[in-house]
């Protein structure tokens, strides 16, 4: 295993983290990032205020595709568990004080240095570090490809949402489907996919595996149907 400080093109610390930077990466920050991207950091009495924030608007963002009788009885359930989050003092052991230490660390140096990005490695649940820019250039150069995208003048994102709406209004006119697989899968959004990279790092030069997200687009929800 090569040390911190050999600035060779590509710098492998273990089987979750590499670095394709020039920069040299605290101990710290490896150790936070080698955790993995489902490792679940510790809180104390500083996160409160963000993570419940955080919570309220993921859940918002979700509530939609909830039926409406159900609705109140979860945000109950939500304010009491709020509640009792804001109740608690949150006092950590030694270890996970030290994990949280790393943590704080970690998120310093990436204010610090704005031109770096983390993001997930194609295989074998690692991350990786590399420069924004070069992450940028990859991905633009996939997706200006021809041969593989069109580019198009206009978001058609609300048009889309509007033909589903009708459609699956006359699917329940003519009882094709029932009412509660209607609540289910009546589109109320009409946003874009979301595209992002997955790293190769098996490969020379490093190249990116492209990722299309439709979880926020018109379609997504018509997918309930065949679950």
């Amino acid at each position: 295993m090569e040390t911190n400080n050999e600035r060779n093109t590509e710098i492998w610390f273990g089987p979750k983290f590499y670095n394709f930077t020039d920069k040299n990466i605290p101990e710290e920050v490896i150790a936070t990032l080698s955790l993995g991207k489902s490792f679940s950091f510790p809180l104390d009495n500083r996160d409160k205020k963000e993570v419940l924030l955080q919570l309220i608007s993921n859940f918002e963002s979700q509530i939609y595709k909830i039926n409406r009788e159900k609705k109140d009885s979860i945000r109950n359930g939500l304010i009491n568990a709020i509640s009792n989050g804001l109740d608690q003092n949150i006092r950590l052991n030694p270890c996970l004080s030290r994990i949280k230490k790393h943590e704080i660390i970690t998120k310093t140096f990436f204010r610090h240095y704005e031109d770096l990005l983390c993001i997930p490695a194609d295989k074998g649940g690692a991350v990786a570090i590399i420069h924004k820019h070069l992450y940028y250039e990859k991905l633009t150069d996939i997706f200006t490809n021809v041969s593989n995208f069109k580019m198009i003048q206009n978001n058609p994102s609300r048009q889309v949402l509007l033909k589903l709406q009708e459609l699956i209004k006359r699917w329940l006119k003519k009882e094709i489907i029932s009412q509660s697989i209607y609540n289910k899968i009546y589109p109320t959004t009409s946003g874009l996919a979301r595209a992002y990279g997955f790293i190769k790092t098996h490969k020379p030069n490093q190249p990116m595996r492209p990722v299309v997200s439709s979880l926020t687009t018109p379609e997504s929800q018509n997918t309930l149907v065949g679950h």
